[in-house]
């Protein structure tokens, strides 16, 4: 799929309603009211973007809505079909066929209508990847793991708007999974796959 327009879901904040809405959270976010008040807020006014809308990213967008993080983004150009029931958030009969990205972004919205959603149907490719990293304090990567073109492509720009604080990637397969964090100092994801980027991908 090329790059299509982004969609901008935008919140209707409402202060009463937030704090009430993310009470049971704030237990797990310090010692004190004063210490939950700080982490909440931080979590409240920040941006991220998920990257990848399936059995695991999709979850987590859903996730953070309910943490209480206000600003999401989330692309993938791939649509939901019937194996993906089992397991995906936002897959059902209802939504096989269609663009997953956009089915996710409409449900996190939908939730409390407080978090702004952009939604990049066309996923991550190099001409959206400059747009989708910019703002981001947390960078989500959960593209399908073959995707290497795009995932460099979202990592590079991570590396040079230097503003989130890490790039995570968090993957089931198998009978496995792994969880990989990159910082401005870590190792390269490049490096880490050792494929160059205009490498030929086979099955």
């Amino acid at each position: 799929m090329s790059d299509a327009e982004v969609i901008k879901l935008e919140g209707v904040y409402s202060d009463e309603i937030y704090w009430q809405r993310v009470n049971r959270s704030q237990a797990w976010l310090g010692n004190s009211e004063k210490e939950q008040f700080i982490a909440q807020k931080a979590i409240s006014e920040s941006t991220v973007g998920v990257a990848g809308c399936g059995g695991i990213g999709g979850a987590i967008a859903m996730r953070l809505a309910r943490l209480g993080v206000r600003h999401i983004k989330v692309a993938d150009p791939d649509s939901f079909d019937w194996t993906n029931l089992n397991r995906q958030f936002g897959s059902s009969r209802e939504t096989v066929g269609k663009n997953k990205a956009e089915v996710v972004g409409h449900l996190v919205h939908e939730l409390a209508g407080d978090v702004t959603v952009e939604i990049f149907p066309g996923g991550i490719t190099e001409k959206s990847a400059p747009e989708f990293v910019d703002g981001c304090d947390l960078i989500l990567d959960q593209m399908d793991f073959y995707l290497l073109r795009e995932r460099y492509a979202l990592h590079q720009e991570f590396r040079k708007l230097r503003r989130a604080k890490a790039t995570i990637s968090a993957w089931c397969i198998g009978w496995g999974s792994s969880m990989l964090k990159y910082t401005y100092d870590s190792m390269p994801i490049e490096e880490y796959f050792g494929v160059k980027n205009n490498a030929e991908m086979t099955p």
